[in-house]
């Protein structure tokens, strides 16, 4: 049984460190640096319930969410690009990650994928768009990465572009699972297998 007024343990007090054993100059300037340098708790905080909205199926309320976010960084960008295109709203989210640029917003790898997954999933209509992301993720170094050029496979072969995924799998420095997979479904779909 818990005591509903339980004494409060007392707080011991510690003296202050002498003052030749505070904080070196280098230690300050790096402390200060992850102050500046950490997104603000809201930023964070509406990322997670971004998420959650998101996950849930709520997609109303996360674009409203999404709307009202006074900052947004690459985090917010890329969790409601790909939560559109998990709720079945894929050309949303391509207009979103065209939005993202237009904002400034730099994308990242993460970035880059979710966008590629969308327009993927919008199908030839988004086909410029993904072409304009991939000589993004080119130009960023993205592009050799195993997980964006699955991406970029698939965008190819739903678009028709059975080309340009052949050669993006031929240019992939280490093709894993996921990329022969994503080649070989692509052939098929396109009744080239």
């Amino acid at each position: 049984m818990v005591a509903l007024h339980a004494k409060q343990p007392t707080p011991r007090l510690l003296p202050a460190p002498p003052s030749h054993a505070r904080r070196p100059p280098a230690a300050a300037a790096a402390a200060a640096n992850v102050r500046h340098s950490a997104p603000p708790p809201d930023v964070v905080l509406d990322c997670k319930r971004l998420d959650g909205l998101m996950k849930s199926g709520r997609l109303g309320d996360a674009l409203d969410l999404f709307d009202r976010m006074p900052r947004k960084n690459v985090v917010a960008w890329t969790t409601a690009i790909s939560g559109c295109t998990r709720n079945g709203r894929p050309e949303v989210a391509a207009a979103m990650f065209a939005d993202m640029l237009e904002y400034g917003v730099a994308p990242n790898d993460f970035a880059c994928n979710a966008a590629l997954a969308a327009c993927a999933a919008a199908g030839a209509g988004a086909l410029g768009l993904g072409e304009q992301v991939h000589s993004l993720a080119v130009r960023a170094g993205f592009a050799a990465d195993a997980w964006i050029g699955s991406c970029l496979i698939e965008l190819y072969s739903r678009c028709g572009s059975l080309r340009a995924a052949e050669e993006v799998f031929r240019r992939m420095e280490a093709p894993d699972v996921v990329g022969y997979t994503s080649l070989v479904s692509g052939l098929c779909r396109n009744a080239e297998l």
